[in-house]
């Protein structure tokens, strides 16, 4: 089998009977796509797989493709290019990576929990310069509105839990579970003044019994390292990891714990009503109901590691994405596969961070190479591409009416996209 490339001077190379991929922006596109390649031939490619291999052109990839699946080899364009009509303001320039955002309902602000441990207050109508805020945690994580006006709930690293009241930049709460590292979602419940967390943490138990799964040597972990839902302690013993489900009473000012699961995720989303959690982790999401409990109903269509979730406000719609770019909408209700959505160029971008607008309309999928896909649930693929981050896009969260998006990313920058034209209504 014979795999092309054409780079800008028109020159081709061939491999046989390998398949080997140059990429003019170094070893990390042409390692996904070779992989991704390779998984498709040994699956036997269906017609409609050809078709988006041809479509899978990128300009760091100028042409390639498979003798005996198609015989063209002049150059191709990619069929998606980056449309940044649509009106979008630079509205802030924070400096540092943001892990976390929120959108405040009841003023036009937004709020972006940073990877140095501050709170930055953003403008959406203006280009001030943001408020900061410094917290006690060394990173933040996570960000959820809280129960009255101006009020957020933060959760970060080295048990970091806090509620502030950021337009006076107070910290009105604190408290932390002691077995929780850290905690990696947020969730501030409708009609109460009470907060859904979650944490993860180290069990007393150094045994492995999941079947088919070798226990780790201790030599092969260096201390605080993960591996296989665990981590290495300082004496070099292989410990399981745990994820605590906790509930944050603000009135009584009160944490207490609803669950602990022994298993580790890299986040969680929650609906408002706390009645459906997704999960994800590695190669899967997960579907749970909480109210009435319910079963775990693993989602196990990724073949590669889940980075992001999202739910819709109603809890109907469920999201996941994954680092290959591709894109899973689930029956929430169900568990059922409901869509299957790839980036434009799947196994040269990954997702990185999912937001669905309040009606669930639009879809916003954030990537590694810091692009804005927007997808109306049901279309089957991107109607735009918004650029603006010259790195992977971190976070993103919709105002309560819809009719903006604001995006954030590893670069440090935060814009706010007009995209209340783009709903169907419209």
């Amino acid at each position: 089998m014979r795999l092309f490339f054409v780079d800008e001077h028109e020159r081709a190379s061939e491999s046989l009977d390998r398949i080997e991929l140059m990429s003019l922006d170094g070893d990390r596109h042409g390692r996904f796509v070779a992989r991704w390649v390779a998984r498709r031939i040994e699956e036997r490619l269906s017609e409609g797989e050809r078709q988006a291999l041809r479509e899978a052109a990128e300009p760091e990839l100028r042409l390639w493709s498979l003798a005996g699946l198609w015989p063209s080899t002049r150059r191709r364009q990619p069929d998606l290019e980056p449309r940044g009509a649509l009106v979008s303001r630079l509205v802030a320039e924070v400096g540092v990576e943001v892990g976390a955002l929120t959108c405040l309902p009841d003023r036009p602000q937004a709020v972006a929990a940073c990877a140095d441990g501050t709170l930055a207050v953003v403008e959406l109508r203006g280009q001030e310069a943001p408020a900061r805020h410094e917290t006690e945690a060394s990173a933040l994580l996570a960000i959820a509105r809280g129960p009255q006006p101006g009020q957020v709930v933060v959760a970060g690293t080295a048990g970091y839990l806090a509620l502030w009241d950021v337009t006076r930049g107070q910290e009105l709460a604190r408290t932390g579970h002691p077995d929780c590292l850290y905690y990696h979602t947020v969730q501030c419940l409708d009609g109460c003044a009470a907060v859904l967390v979650e944490g993860s943490g180290i069990s007393d138990r150094y045994d492995w019994e999941e079947p088919g799964v070798p226990t780790p040597e201790p030599e092969d972990l260096a201390p605080g390292e993960e591996e296989a839902d665990g981590f290495a302690d300082d004496a070099g013993r292989f410990r399981r990891a745990v994820t605590h489900r906790l509930r944050w009473d603000l009135a009584r000012d009160e944490l207490t714990a609803v669950a602990e699961v022994d298993d580790h995720v890299y986040g969680s989303v929650l609906t408002s009503d706390g009645a459906l959690r997704l999960g994800f982790r590695l190669r899967r999401a997960e579907l749970q109901r909480l109210e009435p409990a319910g079963p775990i109903v693993r989602l196990g269509a990724h073949l590669a590691t889940v980075r992001a979730a999202a739910l819709s406000k109603n809890g109907r719609l469920a999201v996941s994405g994954d680092e290959a770019g591709v894109v899973w909408l689930w029956h929430a209700g169900s568990g059922q596969a409901h869509e299957r959505l790839t980036l434009a160029a799947e196994g040269l971008d990954g997702v990185t961070s999912l937001a669905l607008a309040p009606d669930a309309g639009l879809l916003a999928v954030g990537s590694q190479r810091g692009l804005v896909y927007l997808y109306r649930p049901g279309s089957g693929e991107p109607f735009w591409v918004l650029p603006g981050h010259a790195e992977a896009v971190t976070a993103l969260a919709f105002t309560a009416d819809g009719e903006r998006l604001v995006s954030a990313g590893k670069d440090g920058v935060v814009r706010a996209w007009d995209v209340g034209p783009l709903k169907v209504g419209h």
